[in-house]
This record gives structure tokens, C-alpha cells and sequence, in this order.
């Protein structure tokens, strides 16, 4: 593996890194800035790759390892993603629901004007207090 090679997956790795703690972590908008990083140096790591399978193909034993890491916190980075967009869905399904529960076509009267939720007896949030 050249210079070029190993100075793009050490970049992939420690944005990976970083985002994977993010994300263990519950930080999204520190993932969300972290994105067009990722993407530059992914984008730059598969050029590099790309080039090298044309020519070297021997790969000594550190760079091997270090290959072996990037796959390994790649694999990491893409379970805490699923984990990340799994909750995120949940969250916007239960509010979703919470809203599409309210009948909120009841909340107007039967001229058009806007009906007080409360007093049919319902809120758009329901609080156990």
C-alpha cells in the first residue's frame, strides 16, 4: 500500500472513529456534521483504491491489519447507523400516530371556524399529570 493509500484509510478511520463515538453516544448533529468529511474521504479512498488494483497488489503485514480495522470499524459504523435510523423512524412513527389520533378534523366547526380542542375534550398532547 503507498503513502497516498495509507494517509486516505487513516483519514477514513479516525472520521469513522469519530462518528461511531457520536453515534454511541446519541450526538446526531455531530454525525451530521461529520457527513461531507466522510464523503470526501470515502470518495478519495475508493480513487485510491481504484488506482492500486490496476497495479500493487502486494500488501504487507501492517497494512493488512490496518485494512482489517477499517473494515471492522466500517462493519461498527454501519450497525450504530441502523441503530441511529431505526430509533429516529420510531420516533416520527409515534408522532405520527400521536397526531393522527387527535381526529384533528374535529377541532372545526361546521361554518369553518376553529372549534377549541379542549372543550370537546381532547388536546393534541396528552399529558398524565
Amino acid at each position: 500500500m503507498n503513502t497516498d493509500m495509507e494517509k486516505v484509510v487513516h483519514e477514513v478511520l479516525c472520521i469513522l472513529e469519530e462518528e461511531n463515538k457520536h453515534l454511541s453516544e446519541g450526538q446526531l448533529q455531530e454525525v451530521g456534521v461529520l457527513l461531507a468529511r466522510k464523503t470526501m474521504a470515502l470518495a478519495r479512498l475508493e480513487q485510491v483504491r481504484s488506482l492500486l488494483s490496476s497495479g500493487e497488489r502486494k500488501i504487507s503485514s501492517a497494512n493488512h491489519q490496518k485494512i482489517k480495522l477499517l473494515e471492522d470499524v466500517m462493519a461498527e459504523n454501519q450497525r450504530l447507523l441502523k441503530i441511529a435510523i431505526n430509533a429516529q423512524s420510531r420516533v416520527v412513527k409515534i408522532l405520527s400516530d400521536a397526531l393522527t389520533d387527535d381526529d384533528s378534523s374535529s377541532r372545526y366547526q361546521s361554518y369553518g371556524g376553529r372549534a377549541d380542542a379542549i372543550s370537546h375534550g381532547r388536546s393534541i398532547f396528552k399529558l398524565n399529570i
